[in-house]
């Protein structure tokens, strides 16, 4: 969809969409040069689907790129919701061969010359809980939003944030009532001006898609949590 004259005009499928499997959760890097996206679509020539990997296209002053699988060492492993900081780091939803679903977390990938090597499960304060998923990174990577489901939240998964403080995350905050109900809220991403916060608020599979203004919630945080936002 794109916004001409203040209105938003109908949906058309994207370039990089196919009818050989699912394709989900796009996200466009800080930079504007980089597509990453969830598929079931088959790798390569292979005929069959081998599940879900994460794929990404290039963009250059002639437009987008096809699409390939991202490399090692992703290809390997079960990745979903990948978000990208400036300098090229990838945050994205994993888990250990062998977990329960419930016992994933979220995990990153440093970009070195280019190249991402290592793939590392973040800490207690951020994967304490169940399900927890859905990564949004700031550009700066000041911050980090996800959502799961914590004894403390609001009902079923809630949406939380963890604050990086000189290389240290600090233990992870509900977003509070503004955002969290009885139902689930997930998948938060935020505008690139750093004005709205985009999230899914639903329940047995059936929701919408709800906007706040983030702002202004940052400014309630830093009142909630003073010596930590």
């Amino acid at each position: 969809m794109k916004l001409v004259d203040g209105k938003w005009s109908k949906p058309k499928l994207t370039f990089f969409s196919t009818d050989k499997g699912r394709d989900f959760e796009p996200h466009i890097s800080p930079k504007g040069d980089m597509l990453y996206f969830g598929s079931t679509r088959p790798l390569n020539d292979t005929i069959e689907s081998t599940g879900m990997h994460q794929w990404y296209s290039k963009r250059n002053e002639n437009g987008w790129r096809q699409p390939v699988p991202l490399e090692k060492p992703f290809v390997d492993r079960f990745t979903m919701y990948i978000t990208a900081s400036t300098k090229g780091n990838l945050y994205f939803t994993s888990n250990e061969k062998g977990a329960k679903p419930e016992d994933g977390g979220i995990y990153n990938a440093r970009q070195e010359e280019g190249q991402y090597e290592t793939i590392i499960r973040m800490g207690e304060e951020v994967n304490s809980g169940e399900w927890i998923a859905h990564s949004y990174i700031a550009p700066d990577e000041s911050y980090l939003i996800f959502d799961g489901e914590k004894p403390s939240g609001f009902g079923d998964c809630d949406l939380y944030i963890s604050f990086n403080e000189n290389g240290v995350w600090s233990e992870a905050y509900n977003l509070g009532p503004d955002v969290n109900t009885d139902q689930c809220e997930m998948c938060a991403s935020v505008s690139p001006d750093g004005t709205y916060l985009f999230f899914h608020r639903g329940v047995n599979g059936t929701g919408s898609i709800y906007w706040v203004d983030f702002k202004r919630l940052k400014e309630q945080i830093k009142h909630w949590y003073p010596t930590r936002a």
